[in-house]
This record gives structure tokens, C-alpha cells and sequence, in this order.
């Protein structure tokens, strides 16, 4: 391999060559290509700047996540009029920059209402189609190729970095790590990993929840109770050819006889995920949306403190006072009260179910708006000004304890399933598919499949265990390359959040707090540090913007001066 190694040739015009690698093109890299790709206008020399793209995966800008191949029935669980692939602020660059609501009433027409929520393939598919446009006027400034291949190792030369992939290595001038998610992985409990019968990981949902991996007519046990536990349901039913139907507002399910005969979700809490409104169907009041810019500006009005804010005496209160108003301008009261008791007991399968079936109505227009609604709410609106005011250290390192599983309940609340997702759940409850019974307090026994409760006692025989839980953004892939960069003490840790630890250049820093040049790391692994990560908005960051711009000013600064 060290025979192999690439340093940096002159170009056949006689000037030094800059290299970018971006490893890992999901939405992130896309992002980070598009905003690259306009500002490299202000770079008057461009001659000699080759970029290389590592994704393996088919579809790059969309990724794993967002493979145009997935079923349809994984939906999206943000509204199409929020997902564009282009920044809000205008655009120097002169070929199409359609939103995916444009871009759907172009190519499915049916599919473009700005409110729906669609499949997650036809998201991937619009993704695609953008990075195919940034990718063709790339091509125009650069050198740019794709290497279908995995990057093995990322080692610092001087101020450059050398990668390693199967058929190369390579020294590049600047860095750019995307790898979201580091492939399809769960968070593996100690109890759950030695089990005959696990299926460790729900993606792809075609090939782990098929009939090979699961049988029909078995009784399955499924670790967790969130949005992929909602996606493997759907999976082992409607992705077996069982029919969902919805009927004067309520969801009904006919069986395929493929699915399970029983699917028991185990949490630890039993807290359900509430649904998201459908707009225009919602009851709330037009007054309710007055009042969230207001409360927004309190919070970014905050006076700032060198050592940051206090999450429970600056921040909480704020978002306890809008959700206390918004919910009194709908007719009810106790928001507070609400949450208390919400947050302090774990939930039997009895109340989870009837928490669900309030909030599918609340979302549909069956019903007034709720505490629980209010909650969900005001965190979802005041979101972007909690971004801008605790990452990059905006918050006190004492005050993560506190914020931390607030913001856990919050997930809860504010970014659950679409009402029809929720819906369908509540259909497949009813229909006794799924069984809330063993939804908090159980977990996989001892002895081989079986449930037991806390207090040891086996309740269920069970044929398989699927494993829904994804690994939180601190759980680095024990062999990727982020992990290797920990090792090596190249990068260092938000130790609060256990985030890696970034400026707004998303450049890692040091021990000592000094950026790494040449290295940017971006997505869910910066999550703590950086709030916000896991969405499409392209409003609620301008870290791509940042990178790109100093990736800029380094080419400028580097053009004439070749590696050693």
C-alpha cells in the first residue's frame, strides 16, 4: 500500500493540485457539495482541484436512509413542504433548484401536496435527482468522480490526510466526514445479544423482517417503542401484503396470513410516541400561531453567559409558559400538571394505548388539542432558537443532565409518526396483531425465548426478538472511522454529551481546543455539540456554508504549494 500512495502531482497545466474527499454522500454530503459548488464561483483559478466522492451505496444524496428502493410503506415523518434540498436564501448557480414539493408536482403530480407525508423512497429519489444536478456542474469546475468503495482508514500527514480505501491511498487536502448512521446498526443490550432467535437489525426492513428472518403466524418480541419500532410493525404487516384501509377517519386492517400472529413491543418506560398534526385538520386557533415567534425570541434574547445558559432555570421555563398559553387558547388548562405526571410514571399497555388513541384524534380534528398536543407543540416551534442557543457550548456543562432526558420526553411528543402511521398501529392494536401488555417492565429472558418481568418471572414464549433500537449518535461504530479518529486522539469528545466535539466550521478540535485543519466532520456524530442533526432542514443549520467558505479560503491560500 505505501508504494501505492498518492501525494499531490502537479496538474498538466504545471500547478499543484488541492484534493477533497467527502466520505459518506447521504444528505449531509449533498448539502455540503451544493453549497461547495456555488462558492467555488468566487475562486477565479480552479484549475488543478480534484474532488472524490467515496458512497457505496447506489443512490448518493440520499444514502442509506433514504434508498429510492425502500417500501413505501417507510414514510417520512416530516411534511414534503418542509424538504428542500437547497438553502432558503437564493442561489448563484443557474440550474434547476426545484423544493421536493416542485420537483414532485413535476414527476408525481398525485403525490405533491405540501403537507403529506411521503415514502421515504420518493424522498431519496428527489435527493438523487439534486445530487445529479450538483454533481454535472461540479464537472464543469473540477475533477469530480464517485469511488463505490469504503474508506478502510484516515491517517493526518502534516497538515494533509491520507485515505485509505481497497485500492488505494490517497493524500487529500481537506476531509470531509458524512457518514450519518455508519451502515445499518442497533444498540445491542448485553441481554438481547446472546438470544438463538434475535434478528439484531430492522434495515433493511425487506430482507431482516421477511419471512425467512421472522416466520409467519410467531409470536415476536421487539425491543423499543419509537419510530422504528412503527416501521418494523409495518413491515411484518402491511410489507406482507396485509391491507390497511382507512374508513370515516379510523384505520382498519385485513390480514394477509403472513404477518405474526402476536407482536409485543418491550420498552422501558411504555411511554408511546404521539402523533404529528395534520394541518388544516388540527382545531387549533389562528391566534395559537401568534404566539411562537414571541416565545422564540425570548429564547434567542436569553442574556448569554460565559459558561453557558441554565438549561432548567433560563430555558424550561420559557417552553412551560408557551406551552401553558398555547394550550389555554385552546380551551384547556394544566399543561404543566400534565407533564409532571407524564414524565414521572411509566405507562402499562392500557394507558399507552388510550395516549395513542387521544393523540391520533387530537391530530385528525376529532378532538380539541390537548396538554400533550400543547407540549408537542411549543417544542417543535421553538426548536430552531433551542439549536441556536445550545450548541457550540451555549448551554453550562451541568445543565446537560437536566436537558438531556427532558429532551428525550420531548422526541416523544414533538417528532413522532404522521397521524396515518399512528393510525395504522391503533388499526393493528385493535385487530390484536399488535399487544401492549409486556410494553414497559419486560425484557428478553434468561432462558431461551422467553419474556420475563423485573421481578424474574417468565410470562410469554416467544420464537424470535428483533432489536429496534438504534445506537444514540455518541455510539461510534467500534471499527468505523470516526471510532479510529477517537483512538488516535485525533478528535476529541463533548464530554457533557459525548458528542465529537466541533466548531461552526465543523472542524474537530483538539485537546487543547484548536481546530484540526483539513478535517470536517458533520451529521449525527456531532449530535450534543451541535443540535438538530437528524433532519432535512435546510434552515436550521448554516454549517455547510461555514465549511464550504473555508474550504475556499484554504484553496486560495494554498494554490502554487504542492506536498512534501
Amino acid at each position: 500500500m505505501k508504494d501505492n500512495i498518492v501525494g499531490s502531482p502537479q496538474s498538466s497545466c504545471g500547478e499543484a493540485r488541492f484534493r477533497i474527499a467527502v466520505i459518506g454522500c447521504g444528505p449531509k454530503g449533498l448539502f455540503c457539495l451544493e453549497r461547495l459548488l456555488e462558492k467555488l464561483a468566487s475562486v477565479a483559478n480552479r484549475r488543478g482541484l480534484e474532488i472524490v466522492i467515496f458512497e457505496q451505496a447506489p443512490y448518493p444524496g440520499a444514502g442509506q436512509v433514504y434508498d429510492p428502493r425502500q417500501p413505501d410503506y417507510l414514510r417520512m415523518n416530516f411534511a414534503s413542504h418542509n424538504i428542500s434540498a437547497w438553502p432558503p436564501n437564493g442561489h448563484l448557480n443557474s440550474f434547476p433548484q426545484p423544493t421536493l414539493v416542485d420537483w414532485l408536482q413535476q414527476y408525481f403530480p398525485h403525490m405533491a401536496k405540501p403537507d403529506a407525508f411521503i415514502p421515504r423512497a420518493l424522498v431519496g429519489e428527489y435527493l438523487h435527482w439534486c445530487f445529479q444536478e450538483v454533481f454535472e456542474q461540479l464537472k464543469r469546475t473540477a475533477d469530480v468522480r464517485i469511488e463505490r468503495a469504503s474508506v478502510s482508514q484516515i491517517t493526518r500527514v502534516g497538515q494533509s490526510w491520507r485515505v485509505d480505501s481497497p485500492h488505494d491511498s490517497t493524500v487529500y487536502d481537506e476531509v470531509l466526514l458524512t457518514v450519518g448512521h455508519e451502515g445499518w446498526r442497533t444498540s445491542l443490550p448485553q441481554k438481547l445479544a446472546g438470544h438463538p432467535a434475535d434478528v439484531n437489525s430492522v434495515f433493511p426492513t425487506e430482507k431482516q423482517l421477511s419471512v425467512d428472518h421472522v416466520c409467519p403466524q410467531s409470536t415476536v418480541v421487539i425491543r423499543g417503542f419509537g419510530l422504528t419500532v412503527i416501521d418494523a410493525i409495518l413491515a411484518m404487516t402491511e410489507g406482507r401484503g396485509g391491507h390497511l384501509k382507512r374508513r370515516d377517519g379510523k384505520w382498519f386492517y385485513t390480514p394477509s396470513g403472513q404477518e405474526p400472529s402476536t407482536i409485543i413491543p418491550c420498552s422501558r418506560s411504555g411511554r408511546p410516541m404521539f402523533a404529528k398534526p395534520v394541518p388544516g385538520k388540527a382545531l387549533v386557533p389562528e391566534k395559537v400561531q401568534i404566539i411562537w415567534p414571541r416565545y422564540r425570541e425570548v429564547l434567542l434574547q436569553l442574556p448569554a453567559q460565559t459558561d453557558g445558559l441554565d438549561f432548567e432555570r433560563d430555558m424550561w421555563p420559557v417552553i412551560q409558559d408557551a406551552a401553558e398559553y398555547a394550550v389555554n387558547l385552546c380551551g384547556g388548562r394544566g399543561a404543566r400538571q400534565w407533564f409532571d405526571s407524564w414524565y414521572m410514571v411509566d405507562c402499562d399497555g392500557q394507558t399507552a394505548a388510550e395516549l395513542m388513541r387521544q393523540s391520533y384524534r387530537v391530530a385528525m380534528g376529532q378532538q380539541n388539542p390537548s396538554a400533550a398536543w400543547a407540549w408537542g407543540e411549543a417544542w417543535r416551534q421553538l426548536y430552531p432558537a433551542l439549536v441556536a442557543r445550545i450548541s457550540h457550548g451555549g448551554l453550562k456543562d451541568k445543565s446537560w443532565a437536566d436537558f438531556r432526558p427532558l429532551a428525550a420526553e420531548m422526541e416523544r411528543l414533538a417528532f413522532g409518526p404522521p397521524a396515518e402511521n399512528l393510525g395504522r398501529l391503533l388499526a393493528l392494536m385493535e385487530h390484536q396483531i399488535v399487544d401492549l401488555r409486556f410494553v414497559s417492565g419486560c425484557y428478553p429472558g434468561t432462558e431461551s425465548r422467553s419474556i420475563e418481568t423485573e421481578s424474574g418471572t417468565t410470562q410469554l414464549a416467544v420464537d424470535h426478538f428483533v432489536n429496534a433500537v438504534l445506537p444514540a449518535p455518541s455510539e461510534l461504530a467500534p471499527e468505523g472511522l470516526l471510532a479510529g479518529l477517537v483512538q488516535d486522539g485525533l478528535v476529541c469528545r463533548h464530554e457533557p454529551s459525548q458528542a465529537l466535539l466541533v466548531n461552526r466550521e465543523t472542524r474537530p478540535l483538539d485537546s487543547a481546543g484548536h481546530p484540526i485543519a483539513g478535517l470536517a466532520l458533520f451529521g449525527r456524530c456531532t449530535e450534543g455539540c451541535i443540535l438538530g442533526n437528524d433532519t432535512l432542514s435546510r434552515t436550521m443549520h448554516d454549517h455547510p456554508e461555514t465549511w464550504a467558505n473555508s474550504v475556499c479560503r484554504h484553496l486560495l491560500c494554498s494554490k502554487g504549494n504542492t506536498h512534501e
